[in-house]
């Protein structure tokens, strides 16, 4: 209860004071003092003692009844009402009639500094040329010593750029050499990497040929056992393009012809790394074979002899050599 009545006193306090800043608070209290300027005089002056100075206030409003004082408070209200509404407009005709005399007011202003500093100027340069008569001869002996301290730093500077360049050709030199035996001994190491390659491939194409049969090759022989299932395995691969073309095309034809020879002589080629491909007219196969790979465009004709014909399969290499994959790693 009591912080309650604590905190409406503040807030009172508050927005009393708050009342107090309005505009029409000192034009009241001015019109107040204005109109009951004698009695605060009285009050206030008078050497009388609190009973005297109370009969003679009373004496000067002897006439007076209370409505006459309170209508007299109620016109001075009025007035400073009226006062501080007129007054920011009475303040903004007199800012509005001062605005030409202030603008030259100060443009005058200026021009007197303006002199002021040419003066000043003046003066300066005065002074500047004297000292610089004064000072000639010291000056040209400071311009002398100057240009010859200009002169040793830059010879200086001249000669530590040199020690520089020739300390940095060194240290060019040096690891132009170190370099050159680094890639030396890198291209050694490259080529005996390459020949080990090189034998690896080889005995990897030596393995894969010893295990043919070239009449037959029995790794392929799953695909058409199963045929169904090898085509469900490519289905399943999900290749697209023209990869997923042409060794879906591949494996249906080899399949429905029943090319197992073909496919033989393919892997060999791939293994072989050998880009051309030979068909024996006088096999029986011989019109299928030369349908699939005209029909899919596999190879070209390049030789052709009594009873050989050699194709070039250089164009369709790469999608040849990805089908041999999938058909090596088709298992049940």
């Amino acid at each position: 209860m009591i912080k309650t009545i604590i905190d409406f006193l503040k807030e009172s306090k508050e927005a009393s004071q708050e009342r107090l800043k309005l505009p029409i608070v000192p034009f009241y209290i001015f019109l107040l003092i204005v109109s009951y300027w004698k009695p605060i005089s009285i009050y206030l002056l008078s050497e009388k003692n609190i009973e005297g100075k109370i009969k003679e206030i009373d004496f000067l409003y002897k006439n007076n009844n209370h409505w006459d004082h309170i209508l007299n408070l109620l016109i001075l209200l009025f007035i400073s009402t009226i006062s501080s509404i007129l007054f920011p407009f009475l303040m903004f005709l007199i800012e509005y009639l001062l605005k030409k005399p202030n603008k030259e007011r100060k443009i005058i202003k200026n021009k007197t500094k303006d002199i002021d500093r040419e003066e000043e100027l003046k003066i300066a340069m005065h002074k500047f040329d004297m000292n610089k008569i004064l000072s000639g001869n010291k000056e040209v002996e400071d311009y002398n010593q100057s240009i010859e301290d200009l002169k040793k730093s830059y010879e200086d500077r001249i000669q530590n750029m040199e020690i520089i360049n020739t300390q940095k050709d060194k240290n060019l030199e040096s690891q132009i050499d170190l370099i050159t035996k680094d890639n030396l001994s890198l291209t050694l190491k490259i080529d005996e990497i390459n020949k080990s390659n090189i034998s690896l491939n080889n005995l990897i194409s030596q393995y894969r040929l010893n295990e043919f049969d070239y009449t037959d090759y029995p790794r392929f022989n799953i695909i058409f056992e199963n045929k169904n299932l090898f085509k469900n395995y490519i289905n399943s691969l999900g290749l697209v393009a023209d990869t997923g073309v042409f060794i879906s095309s591949f494996f249906q034809q080899i399949i429905d012809y029943n090319l197992h020879s073909l496919l033989n002589r393919i892997a060999i080629c791939v293994y072989t790394d050998n880009q051309s491909l030979k068909l024996n007219k006088i096999k029986i196969k011989y019109d299928e074979e030369k349908k699939f790979i005209i029909g899919n465009n596999i190879g070209e004709l390049i030789v052709e002899e009594d009873i050989t014909e050699i194709y070039s399969i250089t164009k369709s290499f790469h999608f040849i050599k990805g089908a041999v994959k999938y058909a090596e790693d088709f298992k049940l």
